[in-house]
């Protein structure tokens, strides 16, 4: 919808308890269009929120604390231009850029592999992204400047050995790029951030998780030469299976979605998005939302 009702629900959300916000933009905003463009029309807030300006984000996250709070921003091919808005409104509201935390998506690779959402070739597309690296290191040290993302591998019909495979290539070729650029690998490394799916196979997942911690830190250390500790650690953000999840007898979607917690918790993610009960077929209601927090706060204690 509207920034207006985002930001409504975000509030609600932080009133049941949730930690971390995750922005799920439009799809003219995904491609950069403005919502009065004719190539945006019937698109406009269908599936994320309609961003197009500086005060669409200010509303957005209006009467929330960005030094407090952690803000995803799952967005690729217009990544860097929608970053540039969140920095531009929290200087806005007098917040110090070097205490907001979050993440951005901005993974091209990923797109021109599996999701599909792209407006440049792929290595202007990869020089953006070094570039983005680059400066959001210097401007806003504790924000993520990528989420290399093996769900949506998974999504296109990977398995759990692709997805960590594919997602360890794309790492390999990112930090090439920027170590090329003469930014040493432990000034951007510690501020990498991944993105998983967890499935319904139990073990498996928790394997594939442990796995893929295993891999990056050998990369990271023999590859590139890493020194730090920080710069050899996976941090993973977890999202449930949506694929997994059913409309007929929806409610035991509640179950599916514990059991793929559960594995992502015991692999040793970071941080993690549990879908509603109703997403296979709905935007996920209040009540789906507060019971998908409630399954996280359960595990967690």
């Amino acid at each position: 919808g509207n920034p207006e009702s985002t930001n409504q629900r975000y509030k609600y959300m932080i009133e049941a308890g949730q930690t971390g916000l995750s922005t799920d933009f439009d799809l003219p905003t995904l491609l950069g269009l403005d919502s009065d463009d004719p190539r945006a029309f019937g698109e406009v807030g269908r599936v994320g929120v309609s961003i197009d300006t500086i005060d669409d984000m200010e509303r957005l996250f209006n009467g929330i604390d960005l030094e407090k709070i952690s803000v995803s921003l799952t967005i690729n091919p217009s990544a860097f231009v929608v970053y540039a808005m969140f920095v531009a409104a929290a200087e806005r509201k007098g917040y110090d850029l070097a205490r907001l935390n979050g993440t951005l998506q901005a993974d091209p690779l990923k797109e021109y592999v599996a999701q599909k959402e792209w407006i440049y070739p792929v290595r202007p597309a990869v020089r953006l992204l070094r570039d983005l690296i680059i400066h959001c290191t210097r401007l806003t040290p504790r924000f993520n400047p990528i989420s290399l993302s093996g769900y949506h591998l998974s999504d296109v019909g990977g398995d759990a050995i692709q997805e960590v495979a594919f997602t360890m290539a794309f790492t390999i070729a990112y930090c090439e790029e920027v170590t090329r650029a003469g930014i040493a690998i432990d000034d951007f490394a510690p501020r990498l951030s991944f993105f998983f799916i967890s499935h319904q196979d139990f073990f498996e997942q928790i394997c594939k998780f442990r796995a893929a911690r295993r891999v990056y830190a050998k990369i990271m250390s023999e590859r590139f030469g890493a020194q730090k500790p920080e710069s050899m650690r996976l941090r993973v953000h977890v999202q449930t299976a949506a694929m997994s999840l059913t409309k007929v007898e929806h409610h035991n979607n509640l179950m599916r979605t514990t059991i793929q917690a559960l594995g992502a918790v015991l692999g040793g993610c970071q941080s993690m998005h549990t879908n509603g009960l109703d997403e296979a077929f709905a935007i996920p209601t209040e009540e789906a939302m507060k019971l998908a927090i409630r399954t996280q706060q359960i595990i967690r204690d």
